[in-house]
């Protein structure tokens, strides 16, 4: 199992450039975990690229097709939630809370994390979580 975030969701459903990269360590287990807000960060940078005309309607339901081909499991929260320690790596890493859900679900369940995300790599890299991935160059 490894724990997926929206950056490497989308640069494989939208090839981008790390797209290649991607998607060989993603095949490498039988299961993506993430929390379910990935679905709504993926979903938001789709309908951002049709209105950006990135991409058509017809290539934005490609894209949704190919996000459901991969082997999802889902962190719904549904028994205790986990505000209060999404918030504390929040705040220790300068993450923002979307961030802080992906490195405190890897955490629990002390699995590697795949991130194109710079600081997210750097916050999971000192709470000594193995990160798969090279980071992409910061956008200015």
């Amino acid at each position: 199992m490894i724990v997926v975030d929206a950056s490497v969701a989308v640069a494989v459903i939208l090839t981008e450039p790390e797209c290649g990269e991607a998607l060989s360590t993603l095949k490498t287990t039988d299961i993506l975990h993430a929390p379910s807000l990935l679905v709504y960060e993926v979903t938001n940078s789709i309908a951002a690229a049709v209105r950006r005309e990135r991409m058509t309607e017809t290539e934005s339901h490609i894209a949704v097709a190919r996000f459901n081909e991969l082997p999802w499991s889902f962190e719904t929260h549904a028994g205790t939630l986990r505000v209060d320690d999404v918030l504390q790596l929040a705040i220790r890493h300068r993450l923002s809370a979307y961030n802080a859900s992906y490195l405190e679900l890897a955490l629990r369940c002390k699995c590697p994390i795949a991130t194109l995300d710079f600081e997210l790599r750097k916050a999971s890299k000192k709470e000594e979580l193995q990160v798969l991935l090279r980071d992409r160059k910061r956008r200015t």
